[in-house]
């Protein structure tokens, strides 16, 4: 919304044209940084930090790189993506950038939804496995699917069919609603895989299959993704549109690669050192 207001000059803001995207993103990165601090460091929260936390632990920094170094490459990697496509955007224009910034803000609203269940799946992944119980972590990530797609499906089917009147809550630019209602149409196409590819991905992430889903995602999104962008995004072929359409097929491969990876069976093989679950214990219930 700040990036749009920023851009155009609406809500009583100055118009600064490709520039309020980076003022946008800034002052909404800068409101989220502020609100978790004062979660973190508020006495009466579940989880308090002190200053005495802050010191570093040169032990147990080393571990934490030994966990987090696979999926800190994925997310760099899709970091470079968005640079890639905002730099392709902004060739077509400020009406471009807005509406790949109002595109970009709806996405997070199903994946914040979506990512809870996931992360529960894959919590239930863990739990199992620990347990010597592969078969309870695989209807673990059943159920979390089902879930998953339940919430996902009818809100992809919500935005497939008015994708106008869900862009124009943020804007009343002719011109930005109809690139961002493309846009939508293309990241509805794509929740649908969505419903699969989160689970299954934090799935094996639980499991501990840290270095397959990356070595799925990094090439794709630098082999594949990108390449499609440059492909696709000329004037000849489908202009800003291919942007769209390069974002969801390659999203489309990393989900059927996952899919196959997942399907191997391999990640139920994986030893972890995890407190038992009780037997009579159910997983979930609908």
């Amino acid at each position: 919304v700040a990036e749009w207001a920023l851009i155009f000059g609406k809500l009583g803001l100055p118009e600064l044209g490709a520039i309020g995207v980076v003022v946008g993103t800034a002052i909404g990165s800068s409101v989220g940084l502020v609100l978790l601090l004062r979660v973190l460091f508020s006495r009466g929260g579940a989880l308090h930090v002190e200053a005495r936390h802050l010191r570093p632990d040169p032990a147990l920094l080393r571990r934490i790189l030994g966990l987090s170094w696979q999926p800190l490459l994925q997310l760099s990697t899709r970091v470079i993506v968005t640079i890639v496509f905002a730099r392709l955007a902004a060739g077509f224009g400020t009406v471009a950038q807005a509406a790949y910034a109002v595109g970009m803000r709806l996405d997070l609203l199903p994946l914040a939804l979506g990512l809870p269940i996931a992360n529960a799946g894959a919590t239930l992944v863990g739990q199992c496995l620990g347990a010597g119980r592969p078969e309870r972590a695989a209807a673990s990530v059943r159920l979390a699917t089902l879930w998953h797609a339940a919430l996902l499906w009818p809100i992809a089917v919500v935005i497939l069919l008015a994708p106008d009147r869900i862009v124009s809550f943020f804007t009343s630019d002719p011109a930005v609603i109809a690139a961002a209602a493309t846009y939508l149409r293309y990241s509805a196409v794509g929740f649908f895989f969505m419903a699969f590819y989160m689970v299954q991905f934090r799935a094996l992430q639980g499991a501990g299959e840290m270095i397959p889903v990356m070595v799925i995602s990094v090439p794709v999104l630098l082999a594949i993704t990108i390449p499609l962008a440059y492909w696709l995004s000329v004037p000849e072929r489908l202009g800003l549109e291919g942007l769209w359409a390069a974002s969801l097929a390659s999203f489309v491969v990393v989900t059927l690669a996952t899919a196959a990876w997942y399907s191997t069976g391999r990640w139920k093989r994986r030893q972890l050192v995890i407190a038992p679950i009780p037997a009579d214990e159910p997983i979930a219930t609908p």
